[in-house]
């Protein structure tokens, strides 16, 4: 790249401070600044592309580590809670009047049918693609 370096001031003054002297600042010719070829174009646009997919890569395996993660965790813990009061439900069942017994089969039907629900949800976390 051709510069041309020219100064404000040849013959600065002895006695001034250094931030006093003028400093010869670097101009640039027009015709010396290199043109980028369309191949330099194509080349700096792959980059880009190839970037934005191992960006892209990245933040699905995250958001897929996640997922399991969170599947995992619903699993290890709220399911096996609900699980467990529904085995509650059917001791306290075995114990009660006849009236409660068939409040008690609708409740249980329902905890089922919410741990069904979220065993599905789970099942589909841990296995999206």
């Amino acid at each position: 790249m051709a510069t041309d370096v020219r100064s404000a001031d040849s013959d600065p003054d002895p006695d001034a401070s250094p931030e006093a002297v003028p400093r010869a600042v670097p101009e640039v010719v027009p015709e010396a600044v290199p043109r980028a070829t369309p191949d330099a174009h194509v080349a700096a646009t792959s980059t880009s592309v190839l970037e934005v997919q191992i960006v892209a890569a990245v933040e699905q395996r995250s958001a897929d580590g996640d997922r399991l993660r969170i599947a995992v965790g619903v699993n290890d813990t709220v399911i096996r809670h609900l699980f467990s009061i529904g085995l509650d439900l059917h001791t306290t069942r075995a114990q009660a009047s006849t009236s409660v017994q068939l409040r008690l089969d609708g409740t249980i039907s329902e905890l089922d049918a919410a741990i069904g629900e979220l065993r599905s949800l789970i099942f589909d976390l841990e296995h999206r693609p």
